[in-house]
């Protein structure tokens, strides 16, 4: 199966939030990023050059960090071996 990658000015108008793409090229650009790993990085990477996705990111991480900061991290998880019953088993253990 051939997978058609949108083009690195195509996605960088997309970063860039460019109103001027046309809303099929747009839905397009969304629905491929959806499940295509390597152009999510290629859209990382033209967001990077982006002051405004910049400034943005920059404006998120600044209001989360002191509610990071003073978080806990989740226990940890105990793990159980994992065991497997038939039907048949269960319902006699249920009786």
């Amino acid at each position: 199966m051939s997978v058609e990658h949108p083009s690195d000015s195509l996605v960088a108008g997309y970063a860039r939030g460019d109103t001027d793409l046309p809303a099929d090229e747009l839905w397009a650009v969304e629905a491929h990023m959806e499940r295509c790993a390597d152009c999510r990085r290629r859209l990382a990477g033209a967001a990077a050059d982006v002051p405004a996705v910049t400034a943005l990111l920059t404006a998120v991480r600044d209001g989360l960090e002191p509610a990071l900061d003073r978080s806990t991290p989740a226990p940890r998880r105990r793990r159980r071996p994992m065991t497997w019953a038939t039907p048949v088993t269960v319902s006699y253990t249920h009786l």
